[in-house]
């Protein structure tokens, strides 16, 4: 599992406590679990290997390439100052909307490294989590932002399951491309996921 920070498994790994029913479900499968939180990506090719975002507000972009049984996953949320300025936002600074996209980017290089092409990738994105009291609709708009980066590239998403008032756990399977969700409602989850929105905000 190669990511776009070299040390951002095993960081990761020791920061987050997985729950008893987590460890069951990562036992069900199989696989070694590598977690994401915003800002992050990863990319690989191992058939013992999840990439898992719980994701709110923000969205995960799933890339997978058919033929040679690679995947990624960036974990994407614009920053604040750009929701708020929204659709007026050809005046933030391009540096701001640079680091807003490193993510899948650096997603994008992990799976040419590989050997993925253009013409054999299926996209795939989730999230944009509608949160109770939200003025600004940040999950919306930052769907509405990432999806006209992604036709920018000329990138064409295959599927989407996007808002609602839930989050959505990701468990994304990068040499078949299966991503299975469970939907979460708990207040200590929803507390979990605005902590690490609220970490990344940080930055800008």
């Amino acid at each position: 599992m190669d990511f776009s920070n070299n040390d951002v498994s095993s960081r990761i790994q020791e920061r987050r406590a997985v729950p008893d029913s987590d460890a069951y479900f990562n036992a069900q499968f199989g696989a070694k679990p590598y977690f994401l939180t915003p800002g992050e990506s990863g990319a690989g090719d191992g058939a013992g290997e999840m990439l898992v975002a719980t994701i709110g507000a923000g969205i995960l972009v799933t890339i997978h390439d058919k033929d040679l049984n690679i995947g990624g996953m960036a974990y994407l949320l614009i920053p604040d100052i750009v929701i708020k300025a929204f659709p007026n936002i050809k005046s933030i600074d391009p540096e701001i909307m640079k680091a807003a996209f490193e993510p899948l980017e650096n997603c994008i290089l992990l799976m040419k490294q590989m050997g993925a092409g253009k013409s054999r990738i299926r996209i795939r994105i989730m999230g944009g989590t509608s949160y109770e009291g939200d003025a600004l609709d940040k999950g919306t708009v930052n769907y509405i932002i990432i999806k006209e980066y992604l036709n920018r590239k000329g990138l064409v998403v295959m599927s989407e399951d996007l808002h609602g008032p839930y989050l959505r756990r990701v468990h994304f399977f990068p040499t078949s491309g299966r991503a299975v969700k469970r939907i979460l409602r708990r207040k200590e989850d929803f507390a979990s996921v605005q902590e690490d929105e609220t970490r990344y905000q940080g930055k800008f």
